[in-house]
Order: structure tokens, then sequence, then C-alpha cells
């Protein structure tokens, strides 16, 4: 997955990684947010999730382009 791939890019410019932490997902965002801490989505973000669902459905990739 992305994680691999973003571990194997560093390593090759010579800064191998031990962890990587997702910190922003689409318009979703960790920032504010205690470790183990979970929230509820909002309207917006909800809508901003369905909107690139949509999009990435149309452009015929069935992923999530960011």
């Amino acid at each position: 997955g992305k994680n691999h791939q973003i571990k194997n890019m560093v390593k090759a410019i010579g800064f191998p990684s031990k962890r990587l932490t997702r910190i922003r997902f689409g318009c979703l965002s960790i920032e504010g947010l205690k470790e183990g801490e979970v929230r509820e989505l909002t309207e917006q973000e909800l809508k901003e999730l369905y909107e690139q669902v949509k999009e990435s459905q149309d452009a015929g990739t069935g992923r999530i382009i960011e």
C-alpha cells in the first residue's frame, strides 16, 4: 500500500523510516485529537468524502484521489 511505497521512497534517498503516522486522509485530519481519541464526522466532512468517492468512481479508478 501507500505506507510501504513511502517507506521505500525515503529509504531510496537514504532516510530509512521505522514508522509512519497518517495525519490526514482527504479532508479529514487528526489535528486536535489525542492518541486513541475518536470523534464523529461533521456533516461537511461526510459530504466531502462522498464527493471524493463519486469523483473517483467517475474517473474509473475505484480509488480516492488525494
